[in-house]
This record gives structure tokens, C-alpha cells and sequence, in this order.
């Protein structure tokens, strides 16, 4: 059996050539970990934590999970991981950091600072998991990423976590991304509802008459939704 063999002192994530045929156990050694999230004994859960300092990116993933789903993923964990060397993995730990219940000074650094992440759907995740734990200290890094990321996917979600946050202060961000893409503008729509006033009024009928018929829904959709 797979977990006989690990328990048993086999290693995780023996480093091989990735252009070679991996090497002879990494399948069990998955599976292994997979069953070990499942499971509710003490030795799954020292598989688990085995696991997730492996050499192997699918081993350390299967281990977040695993650890997640057995209530056992710490702090900690969440924020090792949230640097870890494979994006994928970066994600996972983010959107777990997202349903954590009252992050730390330290988890709040880490999913601060993965706003930078080299890889834009890495960062969306970070965006998302601030947006989702209400961190209002991180309303200027947003106001900053809706003016000044390069790329329209992670504006699109720092315009969706200002609305989300619905602090007055990053009104005025909104209101200058109205002007930015068609996606960040449908983002736009409905981060507006989450405020009142004249100038949003205006941003919206403006909005309504958008050239992009997605846009137009988007309005039509949350005035629909104001009425009922």
C-alpha cells in the first residue's frame, strides 16, 4: 500500500529530469497524500506535513489541500506556502488565506506583498482573499494597483475589492477606472453600488450609454436590482 511504503521512511519529491520519465513511485507518493487528506490518523497527518516541504510542486499542493481539508492548515503554513516557487501552489495558499478567520499582522504583510507576484492570476488571488477578509489597511495598495498595474486582469480586481471594501477613500479610483477597459468598467458598475451619491449617479448614466453592450447591462442590471 502507498502509505505503508511512506510511513516506512520512503522519500517525498526525489528531484529527477523533467524532460525523463518521473521517477518510479511519484504516482503512489500522490495518492498517498491525496488519501492522507481524507483520513484522520495521526500518521496521514505527519504524511501531510512530510509532504508539504517536498522537493515535488504536486506533492506540496495535494499537502495544502489535504491539510485544509482536515481543519489542520495553520497560519503558518498558509503563509510558507504563499511564497512558494510553484504559482500554482502561491494561488492555493492565497485563497485559503481568504477564508481564514482573523489574519495576523504577518498574513496580511504576505498577501500584501503577493500583490507584486510575477504572475497576474497570482496576484488576483491575493486581491480576492484582501477584499474577502474586509483588510482595510490594504485600501491604499488597492487605490495604487487600480491606477498603476500594467495589466487589466489585476486592476479589474483591486477595482472589484475597493467596491467589496466600500470605504469612501477609494471612491475616487473607481470613478478615474471608468475610463479603463471593458472589463474593469463592468467591475466598475458594480463596485458603484456599493456607494451613494451625485458623482456616482453621473458615472453611471454615463455608464448606461456605454459602448460596450456588457457595460450597458451592467447598469441596467443593478438599477433592476436597486428597485427591487
Amino acid at each position: 500500500m502507498p502509505l505503508e511504503r511512506l510511513r516506512t521512511g520512503h522519500t517525498f519529491g526525489v528531484r529527477h529530469d523533467p524532460d525523463t520519465v518521473p521517477v518510479p513511485g511519484t504516482l503512489e507518493e500522490a495518492i498517498a497524500v491525496i488519501e492522507a487528506g481524507h483520513s484522520s490518523d495521526a500518521a496521514s497527518l505527519a504524511l501531510l506535513e512530510a509532504a508539504r516541504t517536498s522537493s515535488n510542486p504536486v506533492l506540496r499542493r495535494h499537502a495544502l489541500v489535504g491539510l485544509e481539508a482536515r481543519s489542520a492548515l495553520s497560519e503558518s503554513h498558509i503563509i510558507e506556502a504563499i511564497s512558494d516557487l510553484d504559482a500554482e501552489n502561491r494561488s492555493r495558499a492565497l485563497r485559503a488565506a481568504g477564508r481564514s478567520d482573523t489574519p495576523s499582522p504577518r498574513l496580511v504583510e504576505a498577501l500584501s506583498a503577493a500583490t507584486a507576484d510575477p504572475e497576474d492570476f497570482v496576484a488576483v488571488a491575493a486581491i480576492r482573499s484582501i477584499a474577502d477578509l474586509v483588510i482595510l489597511d490594504a485600501l491604499d495598495l488597492l487605490i495604487s494597483l487600480v491606477g498603476d498595474h500594467a495589466d487589466a486582469m489585476v486592476r479589474e480586481e483591486a477595482v472589484a475589492a475597493l467596491g467589496a471594501l466600500g470605504d469612501d477613500r477609494g471612491l475616487p479610483s473607481i470613478l478615474n477606472a471608468c475610463g479603463d477597459k471593458p472589463a474593469v468598467r463592468r467591475r466598475c458598475v458594480v463596485a458603484l453600488g456599493a456607494f451613494e451619491g451625485d458623482e456616482v449617479e453621473a458615472a453611471l448614466a454615463l455608464l448606461h450609454e456605454d459602448r460596450d453592450w456588457q457595460v450597458r447591462q451592467a447598469v441596467a442590471m443593478l438599477r433592476r436590482a436597486d428597485l427591487d
